[in-house]
């Protein structure tokens, strides 16, 4: 099960903490799902960071690189069909994962 991430909304950049660690999210299915529904536009930069125990696990810069309208039909119930206009986004990692280096005292 996937805890619902914590979306902190920032002037200047959005970031999005998952409470997993990185291996048990899947990026390509659940960042679509938050840009949907935040409605974030294209070229808006975010960031994504993993904490688990109150530890940051790692961290990236995201930018939303297109949002595209599509007409989307649907059999809601058997026989009958209704359409909606659905905002499918996508995204680029811009950066690569950065995970802190354990310090002595945490070690």
């Amino acid at each position: 099960m996937i805890i619902k991430p914590n979306i902190i909304i920032t002037p200047d950049c959005p970031t999005v903490v998952f409470r997993e660690p990185k291996e048990k999210i899947n990026l390509d299915e659940e960042l679509p799902k938050i840009l949907r529904y935040q409605g974030w536009g294209c070229g808006t930069y975010f960031n994504v960071q993993f904490i688990d125990s109150g530890e940051l696990l790692s961290c990236a810069r995201f930018v939303v690189s297109f949002e595209k309208n599509e007409m989307v039909t649907v059999e809601t119930q058997p026989g009958i069909i209704s359409s909606k206009n659905q905002t499918n986004y996508g995204f680029l990692q811009l950066e690569a994962w950065k995970t802190p280096k354990k310090s002595a005292k945490a070690a």
